[in-house]
């Protein structure tokens, strides 16, 4: 027998939340994303609902509904990106945080 420390794995198949990082769907999870991908589903919709205008005949509607769909998708897209940025930042942080506590604090022995 070996003398190394065994690891169980989970019985249900569900992800190890003790290894930490970031899994699938975090970005989603995240409460701090949900303005931009609300602005991104109503750009959406209002691209539908300028496709659908100009169908109809109706050039001025469509033009002012492509132009909230464009606006909205920019702003949600930023709102995104810019929360993606803070969390790499968040976590970049921490990593040189943790490297800087190893380097002053000695292991115990």
């Amino acid at each position: 027998m070996t003398e190394a420390q065994w690891e169980i794995p989970p019985l249900d198949g569900a992800a190890d939340i003790a290894r930490g990082g970031r899994g699938p769907g975090s970005t989603l999870a995240d409460s701090r994303n949900w303005a931009g991908f609300g602005l991104l589903g109503i750009g959406g919709i209002a691209a539908v609902l300028a496709a659908a205008a100009s169908l109809a005949g109706w050039g001025q509607t469509a033009l002012f509904l492509v132009v909230i769909a464009v606006v909205a998708v920019l702003t949600g897209a930023a709102l995104v990106f810019e929360q993606r940025r803070k969390q790499r930042q968040r976590e970049r942080s921490q990593e040189l945080n943790s490297e800087v506590w190893r380097q002053r604090v000695p292991p115990r022995v």
